[in-house]
């Protein structure tokens, strides 16, 4: 974990390209010999923390969903624990959403990445041949859904928009009002 720790604090301040191996180790308080054990370059390194960091959001996400409520209303919990999970990991969440823009990932690890996300592309799909929301593409609703919870997440973290229940509400009802059928 100090390694994963290391690699995200080291990203915050020098980005993909600055960071090596001998620092993301100083920074862990490990000689740089043991991260080779663990890792053989930055590369994999960078591509294990996504990973794992993907797996971490989509439990934490997905951890009290109720499948039995109307669509809604889950895509309203969806929205409020993504958001609640954005706020509280945001040097996570701001890594995630670097790497998955950056040209150092490849379409394997993007894949790989979406695979714990499978249960809200299949809530998508419910919605969708159940007419509730709009009957297009997933990934154009899912990049809906992601795109707005990013702008919400980095507005709140500047402190343009406040955490609230008002807040959440009018949030979620934009949200809603752009895939609703």
């Amino acid at each position: 974990m100090a390694i994963y720790t290391a690699t995200l604090h080291l990203n915050e301040d020098l980005g993909f390209t600055g960071m090596t191996m001998a620092k993301i180790a100083k920074e862990a308080g490990i000689a740089t010999g043991t991260l080779y054990v663990y890792f053989k370059n930055k590369h994999e390194l960078i591509n294990s923390l996504y990973l794992y960091l993907k797996k971490q959001k989509a439990k934490n996400i997905l951890y009290e969903l109720n499948l039995n409520q109307p669509y809604k209303a889950l895509f309203k919990s969806l929205f409020i624990s993504s958001i609640a999970n954005a706020i509280a990991d945001f040097r996570e969440s701001a890594f995630l959403e670097q790497y998955y823009r950056s040209p150092f990932i490849n379409e394997s690890v993007k894949i790989e990445g979406m695979q714990p996300f499978t249960p809200i592309f299949q809530i998508i799909e419910e919605a969708k041949k159940d007419l509730v929301i709009k009957d297009v593409d997933t990934a154009y609703i899912f990049s809906c859904l992601n795109g707005l919870l990013n702008e919400f997440t980095k507005s709140m973290k500047e402190n343009q928009i406040s955490w609230n229940e008002s807040s959440q509400q009018i949030m979620f009802d934009m949200l809603w009002g752009s895939i609703k059928n």
